[in-house]
């Protein structure tokens, strides 16, 4: 089982964990004009990997771009097989009206 952590470096940030296979919708929100980058927790082995390769341990990016807004993820230490189908991340990005 994966857990994907979507953190915002300040603020508070989002959580999910899915199973392999599983198709789990979720939402979470950020301010505009900030960043925010996936970091993948694998269960099994503990071992965290961020969405840059140089921040990663084995210095080797397990996220890979997709198509537009997702990630292929690959779960292994040293890149695995480097399928990057471990687990697939998309998003989509929309705005909501200010409220001040």
């Amino acid at each position: 089982m994966l857990h994907i952590r979507i953190n915002q470096c300040v603020a508070a940030g989002a959580s999910l964990s899915t199973g392999d296979g599983d198709v789990t919708p979720f939402s979470f929100q950020v301010q505009g004009g900030q960043l925010f980058a996936p970091v993948l927790t694998v269960a099994d082995t503990r071992q965290t990997y961020f969405s840059f390769a140089a921040a990663n341990a084995d210095r080797i990016s397990h996220f890979h771009g997709v198509g537009p807004n997702a990630y292929g993820i690959e779960d292994l230490a040293g890149g695995g097989d480097r399928d990057f189908d471990d687990q697939i991340l998309r998003f989509t990005v929309t705005a909501e009206a200010s409220l001040g």
